[in-house]
C-alpha cells in the first residue's frame, strides 16, 4: 500500500476557513530583531526571536524567514491569551538546513507551517522555560514540517503532518493541571521525503496522557490516528506509544513496528509489514478503527513481538491475520472473571488457527515457532518433545534412551503460552508410569523439572532424572508415561500469574534402543550402554529378586506377562522371558527395542552358538526355579542358570 502524494494531504489537512479579522494592533518586540504588526510579523536573519504579549491583544500571524545554518531559537510567551493564529518558517536557502527550538506558550489556533518552502533540519516544540509559560496552556490545530522533528511537548495536537522524521524526543500531548486540558492526539502522518534518505520514520515515544482512568471517558488521552510512512522504532531501540484511552489505528504498511504500544482501553487497528521481536501490544481487545476494512491486526510478514489482548478477542469483523507468527499472542491476558475468550478469527500464512477449547493442532513450526494461547494455558501437545503425529493421531511419542551426552533428547511438556516456575516451588508438574492397568506416581526423587530457556517466551518444562539421586547419566526407565500439570507452574505474562490449566495431558513412551536386556552399563549400574553383556544379567536378577518394597526391582519390568516388551507393573515371568529372549540377541535392530551396535551375548556362551528356550518348562516349573534362584540370595550368574534349569539351554555347551 503506497500513500497519496503528501502535498495532498497536506493541502487538505491544513486548509481551514478563514478566521474573523479584527483590526491588528501594533506590537512592538523588543531588541529591534523583528519588523511588522501584530497581523504580520517578519524576522529575518535571526539567531533569536521574542515574541511576547502580556495584554489581552492576540498575535495573529508570524513569518519567519531565515538564511542561517545555525540554530535559531523562537520564543512566543503570551499572558492570559492564545497568542497567534500561524507560524509559518521560510527557509530561502534549502542547503542550510536550519534548525529551530520553538518555545511556545498558548494556542496555535490555525497551523505551525514548516515547510513553506524547503526544509528545516530539525525542530522541537516545547513550551516556554519561565514559570509563566509552564503555567499556560499550548494548542497546536495542526502542523507540517518538511524535514526532522526532534520533539514536539505539548497538551493537545489536531493535526500532523511530517514530510521526513519524528526523531527520539517523540510527540507527547500531556495533561495540564493548571487549565485541567491537554493529552490528546488527532492524526499524526508521517511521510517519506525523496529528497531525504532515510526519511519517513517514527523514531521518538508518542504518548497522549491524561491522569483521570475514569472508565467510558474517551473526550482525553486518546490517540485517533498514527500514519508512518516507514519503520516505528527500530530493533535495538523501540519506541513507547501510549494512550489513556483509546487508539483508533498505528499504521505502517509499509515498514516494520519496533514499539511497547499500551492502552489500557482499546486499539481499532494495528497494520505492519512486520512486528519485531523487541515489539508488545498491550490493550483491553482489539475492536474497530472507523474505517472500513481497518479493524483487529494485519501484519503482511512476521509477527515476531507479544500481543496481549487482556480480556475477549469477540468484536465482530476484527480479525488478526499475520504472514508467520515467530511470536506470541495472549488472550485474556488480565485472568478476569469470567475468563475471556477467543472468538474471532486468527489466521497465519493464510490458515485460521483452531479456537477449540482443546487448542488447536497446527505445529509451533507452520508458524515459525509462535503460539496464541488463551490463558491460564493448556498443554500444546503438538509443541512437546516427543511430539504429537497429527497425520496418525498418535497421542504418545517415543524418546529412545540410547543417546547420551549432548544427544540426549530429554521429554519436554509444551504449553500455549509462556510459563515461569512458582517461587520456591519445583515440582512443576505430575509424572506418573503406567504400571498393570494403572499410571502410578513416579518417585519425586527419581526426576527434575525445568522450564526451558527459549528466549523471549518460555512455554516449554523439560522432565530429566534428578540430579544426585542416581548415578552420572541416569535415564529414565523405559515405559510408558503421563505429564500433568500442577499449581507451581504459572502463567507468564497474565496479571496475577494464574497457575497453568489443569486441563489436558501429556503422554511419551521411553524406550531402550539396544533392546530391553540394556537396562545397565559393563558394572551393573541402572545405565543403559548400547551394550548387552555380563552388567545387564546381574543387574536384571539384582532387581528381578529385591524386596518387593524396593523400587529399584521396577528395573526388571521390561514387558507384560505374555513377555511382550511392554512394562505392565509386575515382576513376574513375562519379564524373565523377554530378558533373555533379548539378552541371547544381544544388541542389534529387533522389535525388542530396535537400535544398532553393540556386543551379541551368542559369541560369548561358545562358538557352537548357545540359546534358551523357556518353552521347556511349565509355568510352575519357571515359578518353583526362580525361587530357587532367589534363595541363593546373592547375584544370579549364568552358571547358576545352567545348574537350576539345564533344561532350557539348548545348543553348544558354552560357560561364563
Amino acid at each position: 500500500m503506497k500513500f497519496k502524494s503528501a502535498s495532498i494531504i497536506l493541502a487538505s489537512l491544513l486548509s481551514s476557513t478563514a478566521l474573523a479579522q479584527p483590526t491588528p494592533p501594533t506590537v512592538q518586540f523588543p531588541g529591534g530583531q523583528c519588523a511588522g504588526t501584530g497581523q504580520f510579523a517578519l524576522c529575518i536573519n535571526v539567531n533569536a526571536i521574542l515574541v511576547e504579549q502580556r495584554t489581552d491583544i492576540d498575535i495573529w500571524d508570524i513569518t519567519i524567514t531565515t538564511q542561517k545554518p545555525n540554530a535559531n531559537a523562537v520564543h512566543i510567551v503570551s499572558i492570559g491569551r492564545n497568542v497567534v493564529r500561524s507560524v509559518t518558517v521560510i527557509n530561502n536557502t534549502a542547503a542550510n538546513n536550519p534548525t529551530f527550538d520553538f518555545f511556545l506558550n498558548g494556542n496555535i489556533n490555525d497551523r505551525l507551517d514548516l515547510a513553506s518552502p524547503g526544509r528545516v533540519a530539525s525542530a522541537r516544540i516545547r513550551k516556554g522555560n519561565d514559570p509563566a509559560s509552564q503555567r499556560m496552556g499550548l494548542f497546536v490545530q495542526s502542523m507540517s514540517a518538511q524535514g526532522s522533528v526532534n520533539g514536539i511537548d505539548a497538551d493537545i495536537i489536531g493535526d500532523l503532518v511530517v514530510v521526513g522524521s519524528i526523531n527520539a524526543d517523540g510527540v507527547v500531548a500531556k495533561f495540564n493541571p493548571e487549565l485541567n486540558q491537554g493529552g490528546t492526539i488527532g492524526r499524526l502522518f508521517v511521510f517519506a521525503d525523496p529528497q531525504l534518505a532515510g526519511s519517513g520514520n517514527l523514531l521518538g515515544p508518542v504518548r497522549a496522557v491524561w491522569p483521570d482512568p475514569t472508565p467510558n471517558v474517551f473526550t482525553r488521552g486518546f490517540i485517533n490516528r498514527l500514519v508512518v510512512d516507514g519503520t516505528i522504532g527500530s530493533p535495538g531501540a523501540p519506541v513507547a506509544i501510549e494512550a489513556t484511552r483509546n487508539i483508533g489505528s498505528i499504521e505502517a504498511p509499509n515498514g516494520s513496528i519496533n514499539a511497547a504500544i499500551l492502552t489500557p482501553t482499546d486499539i481499532g487497528f494495528v497494520q505492519a509489514a512486520s512486528i519485531g521481536p523487541a515489539s508488545s501490544i498491550d490493550c483491553r481487545s482489539l475492536t474497530l478503527s472507523g474505517r472500513p476494512g481497518q479493524s483487529g491486526l494485519q501484519v503482511a510478514g512476521a509477527m515476531a513481538g507479544l500481543l496481549r489482548i487482556r480480556e475477549s478477542f469477540v468484536q465482530p469483523s476484527a480479525s488478526i491475520a499475520v504472514g508467520s507468527l515467530p511470536g506470541q499472542v495472549i488472550i485474556n491476558g488480565r485472568n478476569v472473571t469470567p475468563a475471556g475468550v477467543w472468538g474471532r478469527p486468527i489466521i497465519v500464512a493464510g490458515s485460521t488457527l483452531s479456537n477449540a477449547p482443546a487448542g488447536y493442532l497446527t505445529t509451533p513450526a507452520a508458524l515459525q515457532g509462535g503460539a496464541v494461547g488463551v490463558a491460564p494455558f493448556r498443554i500444546h501437545r503438538t509443541a512437546g518433545t516427543p511430539a504429537y503425529d497429527v497425520a496418525t493421531g498418535t497421542v504418545s511419542g517415543t524418546i529412545n534412551n540410547t543417546n547420551t551426552g549432548s544427544a540426549q533428547v530429554f521429554p519436554a511438556v509444551a504449553f500455549y503460552g509462556p510459563v515461569k516456575p512458582q517461587v520456591g516451588q519445583t515440582t512443576l508438574l505430575t509424572l506418573q508410569r503406567f504400571v498393570g492397568a494403572n499410571y502410578v506416581a513416579v518417585p519425586a526423587g527419581e526426576v527434575s523439572f525445568s522450564v526451558i530457556d527459549d528466549g523471549a517466551f518460555d512455554r516449554r518444562v523439560r522432565i530429566a532424572p534428578a540430579s544426585g539421586t542416581r548415578p552420572a547419566g541416569f535415564r529414565l526407565r523405559p515405559g510408558q508415561y503421563r505429564a500433568t500439570t500442577t499449581t507451581a507452574l504459572r502463567c507468564d505474562l497474565v496479571s496475577d500469574e494464574p497457575a497453568v490449566s489443569s486441563e489436558g495431558e501429556f503422554l511419551f513412551t521411553i524406550i531402550d534402543g539396544c533392546g530391553v536386556a540394556d537396562i545397565a552399563n559393563t558394572d551393573g549400574e541402572y545405565l543403559p550402554d548400547n551394550v548387552v553383556d555380563n552388567g545387564d544379567f546381574n543387574a536384571f536378577f539384582a532387581a528381578f529378586f529385591r524386596d518387593e518394597t524396593d523400587l529399584d526391582r521396577f528395573f526388571a519390568d521390561i514387558a507384560n506377562t505374555d513377555g511382550d516388551p511392554s512394562a505392565d507393573g509386575l515382576i513376574d515371568n513375562g519379564d524373565f522371558t523377554a530378558f533373555f529372549a533379548a539378552f541371547f540377541v544381544g544388541c542389534s535392530p529387533s522389535s525388542l527395542g530396535g537400535g544398532s551396535g553393540g556386543e551379541s551375548m551368542l559369541a560369548a556362551l561358545g562358538a557352537g552358538g548357545q540359546g534358551i528356550d523357556l518353552s521347556a518348562l511349565t509355568s510352575a516349573q519357571l515359578t518353583a526355579r526362580l525361587e530357587q534362584l532367589r534363595a541363593l540370595g546373592r547375584p544370579v550368574t549364568l552358571q547358576d542358570l545352567q545348574t537350576i534349569m539345564p533344561e532350557v539351554f539348548v545348543g553348544g555347551a558354552g560357560d561364563q
